[in-house]
């Protein structure tokens, strides 16, 4: 899990669980009718009512691949449709739903806070998407981490936001994650401070952030390197404070020398950056320590410096490879596709177009249109396949769906010749006008075409087909195995 997801709480509910063996108190047993199945294309967790309209769940359980879900995407097993998301906070990993249609049932927060050991507690949550509640008892409670005792609990897959009751069915806390032998959770005083000291925030124009600054502050000045790392996202981005990357510096910088991996990563993207910090030496120190600890985007940024400057002084195509190779086995889809175009061209290793084609592939699955466009070209020709003309025109399409001139280029020129597919001007047409509003560079010669036509005083036919003809030329220059 991303470390802005999974950040430590600074109290917390050491619970011990075990099936229970008798009946749970009424209130316990009411409670049910409180919780929800939270599913999106994230997965599925847990979260349940505090009032009539508002949802408690994790903060990632309605986060996916560092983006927020949209509220209508997030489907609630009674039917409740979610209006928006109203609070968020990475801190704690809390999230506050609110439904636009009002529900009768829905739980309290416990008027006690002092948790103590060997309070008998209960968890209602839907493991694996079916409803379960599980008996356990308070065993530690400490400060700054979490560390949850399981018995027989094979499945905890969507517990997390999951309330943990007392025997009256109030809320003591919500549990953040869970294994065969750990469940985490969090105090109750956690979400009430979230709802008291909230500030909005845009976090890097992905999702809306209500974060009590002053704990993060406290927790960075503590000298806890997740508090750290979040307050530097912050200063780089001006949420919550003027942006400054000087400051966003001095905290990375912090979190980074206790060997945040993310931090490291970010460290090195500002000493990357053009600007008054610029230094591509310290950028490679600090993304290779991230790299060292398996952190995929620094092991992309790593091959990417070693490969962008043919004539630079950190050209290193052997050192790009192999960095590129550790992003692309984490899934990367730019390093698979960089991959791919390494050993395609011979860069670095010895040309291998079997190699070339086996990490396009895992790029394309990942819908990236560089990958796309590269199988097509490959099947076009039948470089390391078989030619196949309808495989190359579906790959082709796929990238151009997605605003990739080469591919939107190809397909404008296929169209226009008509000779593997028929002639089809208008089809032309289309992907040549899309292709121009995404390449400058044929933008540029289109225009000079038009002008000589304009000049010529053709007719409104004539200039037409000049300009047909003039984009055959455009596309017969330029590459389509980028």
């Amino acid at each position: 899990m991303n470390k802005l997801y999974s950040l430590s709480v600074f109290s917390f509910l050491l619970v011990h669980l075990f099936s229970y063996g008798q009946d749970p108190p009424e209130g316990v047993k009411e409670a049910k009718d409180s919780i929800v199945k939270i599913s999106s294309v994230g997965g599925q967790g847990t979260g349940f009512f505090i009032d009539s309209k508002t949802v408690v769940t994790n903060f990632h359980v309605v986060v996916y691949k560092e983006n927020l879900i949209s509220p209508e995407n997030l489907i609630l097993s009674d039917g409740s449709e979610v209006k928006e998301i109203k609070a968020l906070s990475a801190l704690n990993d809390l999230a506050i739903l609110e439904v636009k249609d009002p529900k009768k049932e829905f739980l309290k927060i416990s008027d006690s806070k002092s948790s103590t050991t060997n309070n008998n507690v209960y968890i209602l949550g839907f493991p694996e998407g079916r409803f379960k509640m599980i008996e356990g008892r308070i065993s530690n409670v400490e400060h700054t981490k979490i560390e949850v005792g399981i018995n027989r609990l094979p499945k905890t897959n969507g517990f997390s936001g999951s309330p943990i009751l007392n025997h009256e069915g109030k809320v003591w806390g919500i549990v953040n994650k869970g294994s065969s032998h750990f469940m985490d959770s969090i105090p109750v005083e956690n979400l009430e401070l979230m709802l008291k000291k909230s500030s909005v925030s845009q976090a890097r124009g992905k999702e809306l952030l209500y974060i009590a600054m002053e704990e993060i502050q406290k927790a960075a000045e503590q000298n806890n390197p997740d508090a750290q790392y979040v307050l530097g996202l912050l200063y780089r981005e001006g949420i919550g404070a003027p942006q400054s990357d000087t400051k966003a510096l001095k905290w990375f910088e912090k979190a980074a020398k206790q060997n945040h991996s993310d931090a490291q990563h970010e460290l090195g993207s500002i000493y990357y950056e053009e600007g008054v910090h610029q230094s591509v030496t310290e950028a490679l120190k600090w993304f290779k320590k991230a790299a060292e600890q398996n952190h995929p985007e620094a092991q992309y940024a790593l091959g990417y410096i070693h490969i962008i400057d043919k004539e630079g002084d950190f050209y290193d195509s052997i050192e790009a490879l192999k960095w590129f190779k550790k992003a692309a086995e984490q899934n990367h889809s730019d390093a698979q596709y960089k991959l791919g175009c390494l050993y395609r061209e011979g860069i670095g290793a010895p040309q291998n177009v079997t190699e070339a084609l086996k990490w396009f592939k895992k790029a394309a699955a990942q819908n990236h249109p560089g990958a796309q466009h590269a199988l097509g070209f490959l099947h076009y020709k039948g470089i390391g396949v078989p030619q196949n003309v309808t495989e190359a025109l579906k790959w082709f399409e796929k990238a151009a769906e997605q605003n990739q001139p080469e591919a939107q280029h190809a397909l404008a020129l296929l169209h226009y010749e008509g000779r593997v597919i028929p002639q089809n001007v208008t089809e032309a047409l289309k992907w040549l006008k899309k292709a121009m509003e995404n390449h400058s560079e044929a933008q540029k010669e289109l225009e000079k075409w038009q002008q000589r036509l304009a000049k010529q005083g053709l007719s409104k036919e004539q200039s037409k087909l000049g300009v047909q003809k003039s984009c055959y030329k455009i596309f017969k220059n330029m590459k389509t195995n980028k």
